[in-house]
């Protein structure tokens, strides 16, 4: 996504004209607008993300300020030049803010600036790489007789509805990061946010959304034995974030007298196995 974005767009809009009468197309294109703000968002640190979703938030980045820079920073290279532009020029929200309402300095004479300093284009391949990693760990030994009732977690578990900042993205709010923002298991009612708030969840397990970054979710499955399933990990270290995360979940409704585990107090990440 991040390298030859204009032809990526291109077919992206080429397929929402064709399907311009299909009665999912708003969900098309609520999808891509999220993806436009992902991309323009992806190298910045999580301060830098903060202050941007503010700005955001109010309007002082539009739609089409977004759309410019993914238009003219096409690549991933000269969206990384982009990113470090503005991370040593601009050191607060208000020099951010000042920086998108200057209509002297206009993106294309920015880009054109910027652009002189890209190296000159070598080939040298790299090492395969894979883009997403399947991860299963474990929170309980296999030896153990410990049993989670995780439709006691879907019961219990209460998810505060002003979780998202920005809807299309969805971009979420800071202080939510570290906790679980949905929950579903079979043919319940889906708890708080899934990307795709429309397919339901295996009977044999729940599964909960775990927000790890304001723009970066991951959904974890939960089964009885202790076995957690995550699909589409970006990193290793992602893994485990989530997993530290339900654990942290999981031990605080235990404290609260809800029967969650059985034969056990506490519960810790025992094991991480990375399926790439």
């Amino acid at each position: 996504m991040d390298d030859n974005w204009l032809q990526h767009k291109n077919l992206l809009d080429k397929y929402l004209d064709i399907l311009s009468y299909n009665p999912y197309i708003s969900e098309l294109k609520d999808d891509y607008d999220k993806l436009k703000l992902q991309r323009f968002l992806r190298h910045f640190n999580p301060q830098y993300t903060e202050w941007l979703v503010n700005l955001i938030s109010v309007n002082t980045i539009t739609d089409e300020y977004v759309n410019n820079i993914n238009n003219l920073f096409d690549s991933k290279n000269l969206l990384h030049i982009f990113t470090h532009y503005i991370t040593n020029n601009y050191n607060s929200m208000a020099d951010l803010s000042n920086f998108f309402k200057n209509k002297d300095e206009t993106m294309e004479t920015i880009f054109t600036n910027l652009k002189g300093s890209l190296p000159k284009l070598e080939f040298n391949p790299t090492k395969l790489k894979f883009v997403t990693t399947t991860a299963i760990a474990w929170i309980v030994n296999s030896k153990e007789d410990v049993n989670i009732n995780f439709k006691e977690i879907y019961n219990k578990i209460e998810i505060s509805d002003d979780v998202v900042l920005i809807k299309k993205a969805p971009i979420y709010k800071c202080k939510y990061i570290g906790q679980i923002v949905g929950c579903k298991t079979g043919g319940e009612k889906i708890k708080g946010h899934f990307k795709k708030k429309n397919l339901g969840d295996f009977y044999n397990c729940t599964t909960v959304n775990v927000l790890i970054s304001q723009i970066k979710s991951v959904n974890v499955k939960i089964f009885n034995n202790g076995k957690l399933q995550m699909t589409g990990i970006p990193k290793p270290s992602d893994g485990k974030k989530a997993v530290d995360y339900i654990c942290n979940m999981i031990n605080t409704l235990t404290d609260k007298n809800v029967t969650i585990i059985t034969n056990k107090k506490i519960i810790k990440l025992r094991g991480l196995v990375i399926k790439q």
